[in-house]
């Protein structure tokens, strides 16, 4: 989440006051070398006063952006990781390959995730190494190999997946293909001798959850919900995304028309505060933020009743 502490805070007292039982907020990722002082505080707040996990990202997806070294994060993240003790998660930092890159690249890239994630373990006190989180990145299976091999032997519980295909201005939108997800498939294979969890970087739009799920992921994050609700776009438990002020940025994106909107949400069976008005959802995209977290939730908590395997579990 990268949202401003004052939206932070009002969608928190929204969701309090309207949805008394759905809690979307009750795990966070934030990156916390890309937020200010206040936003760490709210995030801080949700933790303290609302019992929120709360996941401290690396900051890699801007390191996939270009907007800083891998470098220049590993030193922020120390002095900040090392004064924060109040996470739940510690997100190793990682240089992730992105559509485009060569072979060499790629490459490069994999040895510097590996490395650097090892160097900031071996640093961080015991109490940290058990919450933190490596990163496997490669596009081949010898690359997804390697991490797994050298992350077994670190003192954590769960590792992350994040190299899927990525697409948008800057390879800033990650999404399943079938490359990621044949890797995705070696690399459980690998896991099945140890007891860890696997999160999912960068993906969890409603239609993907399912597919996530199958492939044995325990966690995910996305801001999915928040680029879509920019767009005008609305998301429903298992259905592809519509759009409800013709200006989405998905060209393949449905129209949701007043008079078909009660039937997706009978199709999906949600319902919530912030979808009851289809005049408000459609101008205000307040409310299409808290309705396509809601979705989101929505569809998790579909998959923890009814999982498609009975190892697979996503909180």
């Amino acid at each position: 989440m990268s949202a401003h502490p004052g939206l932070i805070k009002k969608m928190r007292d929204s969701l309090k006051d309207f949805e008394k039982i759905k809690w979307p907020l009750k795990n966070v990722l934030y990156t916390p070398v890309f937020s200010t002082k206040k936003t760490s505080e709210a995030i801080k707040d949700l933790k303290d006063n609302d019992g929120s996990k709360i996941m401290f990202d690396s900051g890699g997806f801007f390191v996939q952006q270009g907007k800083i070294t891998t470098q220049e994060l590993f030193s922020k993240l120390t002095d900040f990781y090392s004064q924060n003790e109040w996470g739940d998660y510690y997100v190793l930092p990682d240089s992730p390959p992105v559509n485009g890159d060569s072979d060499l690249i790629v490459e490069y890239k994999v040895r510097d995730t590996i490395t650097n994630a090892k160097i900031f373990h071996d640093q961080l006190k015991e109490n940290i190494q058990k919450k933190c989180i490596p990163v496997v990145q490669g596009h081949n299976k010898e690359q997804i190999f390697r991490c797994v091999r050298e992350y077994s032997d670190l003192n954590v519980s769960r590792i992350g997946f994040g190299s899927f295909g990525t697409c948008g201005s800057n390879n800033g939108i990650n999404f399943l293909t079938s490359k990621s997800m044949e890797n995705v498939e070696y690399m459980m294979n690998l896991l099945k001798d140890y007891s860890l969890e696997v999160h999912a970087f960068g993906v969890g739009g409603t239609s993907s959850l399912s597919k996530l799920c199958e492939a044995g992921f325990t966690s995910f994050d996305s801001a999915g919900w928040k680029r879509a609700a920019a767009y005008g776009d609305v998301l429903f438990p298992f259905h592809s995304t519509h759009n409800i002020t013709h200006r989405s940025s998905e060209k393949s994106c449905s129209i949701l028309s007043r008079n078909n909107f009660e039937k997706v949400k009978t199709e999906s069976n949600h319902a919530c505060y912030f979808c009851e008005d289809f005049n408000k959802l459609q101008s205000q995209v307040y409310y299409r933020y808290l309705h396509n977290m809601i979705a989101i939730f929505d569809t998790v908590e579909f998959l923890k009743k009814y999982p498609i395997s009975s190892h697979n579990d996503i909180p």
